[in-house]
């Protein structure tokens, strides 16, 4: 099960169910920056409420819990709009014991890609593997706790901006996520209208291949 954090994450998640057949679908979350200073991430969140917040550094900025509350509360409206948005009248396929790889266009902050870990995780995902085209080393080796492998084909040292490992890096309008969705969701059909399995090796590293069918 291929799952994209829109809507950056979909174009690359696109390909990627292309080449291995693989459904798709999305998953609505958010940073959360403290609120008297927007830029510092302090959690994030994801559908359902599901959460986390850095007391430490809510604290340090003077964010009360009450503010806390309050930010949670109108993030999980945005939470809710872009589910909306982008999967309308769908709830996310079950993902009991499945391997699912989580894509997007790169992780600017930990901290997302943790929510999102510990979500699928909650709705029951056996194996969580985090694929991305480009992602910091220091963040590679910490995430490697929250997922059971992380695939980037670009591990800088120092990172600056995404913009810098991209040839094109406009930003993804909804229209163009809804018609790869929809793509998508069409061969997906015509899959299910058939028997259809197939074996996907990805390689992990060296000696290693992550298996799913």
């Amino acid at each position: 099960m291929i799952v994209a954090l829109p809507p950056g994450g979909v174009p690359i998640a696109f390909e990627i169910s292309e080449e291995f057949s693989a459904p798709l679908s999305i998953l609505a979350a958010r940073k959360i920056g403290a609120p008297s200073c927007p830029d510092l991430i302090i959690g994030a969140i994801a559908e359902e409420e599901h959460h986390t917040i850095d007391d430490v550094s809510s604290r340090l900025v003077g964010t009360s819990r009450e503010m806390v509350q309050q930010t949670l509360a109108r993030e999980k409206i945005e939470i809710e709009n872009k589910v909306r948005r982008f999967r309308p009248g769908e709830s996310l396929p079950n993902l009991k014991n499945k391997t699912v790889i989580l894509v997007d266009d790169g992780p600017i902050s930990n901290v997302l890609a943790r929510v999102a870990s510990s979500y699928l995780r909650f709705k029951g995902a056996r194996q969580i593997v985090l694929a991305v085209p480009v992602c910091a080393k220091q963040s590679v080796a910490e995430l490697t706790s929250d997922f059971d492998h992380v695939i980037s084909l670009y591990r800088p040292g120092p990172f600056f901006s995404m913009r810098d490992y991209f040839l094109d890096f406009r930003e993804i309008s909804d229209e163009e996520v809804h018609y790869l969705l929809s793509k998508s969701h069409k061969k997906e059909c015509i899959h299910l209208g058939a028997s259809f399995s197939k074996t996907v090796s990805i390689p992990v590293e060296r000696g290693v291949e992550l298996k799913a069918t």
